[in-house]
């Protein structure tokens, strides 16, 4: 199995968005025997749908669980 975790970039004048920073920290581990992948979305609408598209067609995963700071 394979996860896909995305998290979004930093926003709203912050340098860091921790959940982001989470999802990067699971990247590239196994966990349960389920192999975690990880991708940054921006924070802008219309670029959001054609980064997640690419990050589905890399890795097709089995789940996708997004992350969000707020």
């Amino acid at each position: 199995m394979k996860i896909l975790l995305t998290g979004y970039e930093p926003f709203g004048g912050e340098t860091i968005n921790p959940a982001l920073e989470a999802v990067k920290q699971l990247h590239g581990q196994t966990i349960g025997g389920a192999q975690v992948v990880s991708a940054q979305l921006p924070v802008v609408w219309d670029s959001v749908l054609p980064k997640l598209v690419a990050a589905l067609e890399e890795h097709q995963p089995d789940v996708v669980i997004s992350i969000g700071q707020a």
